[in-house]
């Protein structure tokens, strides 16, 4: 399921670079494909426990969503019209701002992305991480106040491109979210990231922590969530409200903190895992394999994340304006 659904979202945006139809036509006919399997009509999103392989130990995600959205984002700017593609992007799109987002506290009401979900969106009390999240570095547990900072930013600017598709001329089919809510959303899970995530005064963000507390925080920097950060980022900054011009700032930081340790100044490419002092890890766990540390190609580490969030960084600040369908349909 996740790859197919990546390989869909790509294959869109290629066939809409190139106007290449054969392209669009392969992405389309896969989502058709995998949606008369996985879909939960009764519910909503993918039963990621019917996917070959099966991911698991629970039948929805975060993560999951994330790549849906992403897919029928794509796909719905590359094949307009098509129903089935339109439904599940606006059905992404209300699951997250109605199921998935929590709040960090009672107090505060600042919001993050819980992680793992029984079939009916009931966030699940702690569970091992799910494999392909796991495969990406996050390990521990994917608890009920489980902040994953990468994720929260990721889906922080996916949702920003996903509605003026989803709310488009006007049209909002089943949604009942207004594209106020979930602009509002989106703002919030990314600040609430960098509050919590983000390495201070050195730039870049940690991988996890507990909501509200710093216990448990993982303070590994992964080469995905330093990428995804850049575009939610740039959005925060052009969201132009009070203090935007220091989101320029941390994207500065995050890019330095990319180009200075994260990257192999040599060869290219992105390391795996680093630390907040700037040095490569030894090794690390990816898809139930140990790897050297300074291996930058894995099963599960490839150019997806790492050309996706520098490349969407490049597309908004070329449009000039980051929130506009502009910058989305580019």
């Amino acid at each position: 399921m996740h790859q197919t659904l990546s390989a869909i979202a790509a294959l869109a945006r290629y066939a809409r670079a190139f106007s290449y139809d054969a392209a669009r036509d392969e992405a389309l006919s896969a989502f058709l494909a995998l949606d008369v399997r996985l879909h939960d009509p009764t519910y909503g999103g993918y039963d990621e426990t019917l996917s070959v392989p099966p991911y698991g130990p629970y039948p929805k995600s975060q993560h999951g969503l994330l790549l849906l959205l992403a897919a029928t984002t794509q796909l719905a700017l590359a094949a307009p019209g098509n129903p089935t593609v339109l439904d599940r992007l606006r059905e992404a799109v209300q699951l997250y701002g109605t199921k998935v987002v929590g709040t960090v506290s009672d107090s505060d009401g600042r919001l993050y992305g819980r992680q793992v979900f029984t079939s009916d969106w009931t966030p699940a009390g702690v569970a091992d991480v799910p494999g392909a999240t796991a495969a990406l570095g996050v390990t521990g547990s994917a608890a009920y106040g489980t902040q994953v900072y990468g994720m929260d930013l990721w889906a922080s600017w996916q949702l920003l491109e996903a509605l003026t598709v989803a709310y488009g001329g006007g049209e909002q089919g089943a949604l009942t979210v207004s594209e106020a809510d979930v602009r509002g959303v989106a703002s919030s899970i990314a600040t609430t990231a960098l509050e919590d995530g983000f390495h201070f005064g050195r730039g870049g963000f940690f991988t996890s922590g507990a909501a509200a507390s710093n216990d448990s925080k993982v303070y590994d920097k992964l080469w995905w969530a330093q990428v995804e950060a850049l575009p939610a980022l740039w959005q925060l900054y052009g969201s132009g409200g009070e203090g935007s011009g220091g989101y320029l700032g941390n994207l500065y930081d995050t890019l330095t903190w990319i180009r200075q340790c994260q990257s192999d100044q040599s060869y290219g490419e992105l390391y795996f895992k680093a630390y907040g002092d700037c040095t490569v890890a030894g090794s690390f766990s990816s898809g139930g394999y140990e790897y050297d540390g300074r291996t930058k190609g894995t099963a599960w580490k490839g150019a997806a994340s790492g050309g996706r969030g520098l490349l969407t960084l490049l597309q908004y600040q070329l449009a000039g304006a980051p929130l506009s369908a502009s910058a989305v349909a580019g």
